[in-house]
């Protein structure tokens, strides 16, 4: 594929952006980030956060991604038809903060123990980046932070981030529940593992690299620094395995699709909370996060299911709503990009992007499909909307359908 469409691709529709904000500013307020904290985590000017709040301004990429970093996420995690971007590969790296970190001598060896898992990573790839909550909802330097915000913030980074690295300080070393977060979700792990282990953990269904350490945060931890390196490139393949055989279920509208649902067949949220089980603040967050962080079981979606009267496909949207002609029509536009030279990749681009962006149109209006959406486009189509737009300059947009007869 050309350069130029590389390059181009890396342009967002401003559907896309007004989608992308639109979805962060419903998770800053589920979680009650002040913009304090958000330019904190994301290193964004504050003004700059709350006038794309404001939509005063149009954010560019690198501003999305950095407020979508910030909150646990990738850009594509919002966008489920773009690209898994390779520049940053995420983790999250859960330690015991207090506990076992009772005084100076072991909070100084914990953050050396994070700075040499940190510098590990980066010499096995410098696309490896580790996030510490330490840094940002440590109960001591960070006690203004409410508890149901750091619940909310720790279990989205656990969760939505590319792997997970765990710190078996001691026994009842306070990681348990990133294990069983991480185990949920099947995130690619490294377990930092002392010579004795809880039954709990050692049981655990969690799929983990073990890299033994000796020592303790008294006496100083140390570990086999290869061995962790070469944990660390294990699973650097295994998240670019990940991407490469998940990206279709990248959706984001599990969330408005729930809550729609409970609006049309329940009295109240709290009723519905009840009948199935959970805390009332848990039906807010599937309402609000993606699905990768609140996660619901599958136990827990029958019972959703079961009380909503629709079947569990129905409800994570995997039966209906990946329209057949959409699908087709981009993988051939992506044939016929990788297979036809000398091409202008903005034009190519513009015209799909166009397409998509009308064939939305009609589909979200409601109305009687037209020709643009009665069939899947085909290679030979783009090559024949990519030849009239060359020589007439003719625009791809929902009020033009004979351009696609």
């Amino acid at each position: 594929m050309n350069r130029i469409i590389h390059a181009s691709l890396m342009n967002l529709r401003p559907s896309q952006i007004e989608h992308v904000v639109t979805r962060l500013i419903e998770i800053v307020k589920s979680r009650d980030l002040a913009q304090a904290k958000l330019h904190e985590l994301s290193g964004l000017a504050q003004p700059t956060i709350s006038n794309i709040f404001q939509r005063k301004i149009q954010p560019s990429r690198e501003n999305l991604e950095a407020l979508a970093r910030a909150l646990g996420f990738r850009l594509h995690d919002f966008l489920h038809d773009m690209p898994a971007s390779n520049e940053k590969l995420w983790g999250y790296m859960a330690t015991p903060l207090t506990g076992v970190v009772s005084d100076e001598v072991a909070e100084r060896e914990l953050h050396n123990l994070v700075r040499l898992v940190r510098r590990v990573a980066m010499s096995v790839d410098k696309a490896l980046a580790i996030y510490w909550p330490g840094e940002y909802t440590h109960p001591v330097t960070n006690r203004d932070v409410k508890a149901d915000t750091v619940y909310r913030m720790d279990r989205a980074q656990a969760s939505a981030r590319d792997f997970i690295v765990l710190f078996l300080a001691a026994p009842s070393y306070g990681v348990g529940q990133e294990n069983e977060i991480a185990s949920q979700v099947g995130r690619p792990a490294i377990r930092l593992i002392p010579s004795e282990l809880s039954r709990m953990i050692k049981g655990s269904f969690l799929r983990a690299i073990d890299v033994p350490f000796s020592g303790n945060l008294r006496t100083g931890v140390t570990l086999d620094e290869a061995d962790l390196a070469e944990a660390f490139k294990t699973v650097r393949i295994e998240c670019y395995h990940q991407d490469a055989l998940y990206q279709n279920m990248r959706r984001d509208d599990f969330g408005q699709r729930l809550r729609a649902l409970v609006n049309q067949r329940c009295r109240d949220y709290a009723e519905f909370a009840r009948d199935i089980g959970v805390n009332l603040s848990y039906i807010q967050a599937m309402f609000e996060e993606p699905l990768a962080v609140s996660n619901p079981g599958a136990r827990l979606l029958q019972k959703m299911a079961s009380v909503l009267r629709v079947t569990v496909s129905d409800l994570i949207g995997d039966s209906s709503d990946a329209d057949p002609i959409l699908e087709i029509s981009k993988a051939e536009w992506w044939r016929w990009v990788r297979g036809t030279s000398g091409i202008d990749g903005s034009l190519a681009t513009k015209l799909r992007d166009d397409w998509i962006d009308a064939f939305d149109h009609t589909r979200t209006a409601g109305s009687a499909r037209s020709a643009i959406t009665k069939q899947a486009m085909k290679v030979d189509d783009w090559q024949t909307l990519y030849d009239r737009e060359k020589v007439w300059g003719k625009t791809t947009d929902a009020s033009n359908p004979s351009l696609f007869s």
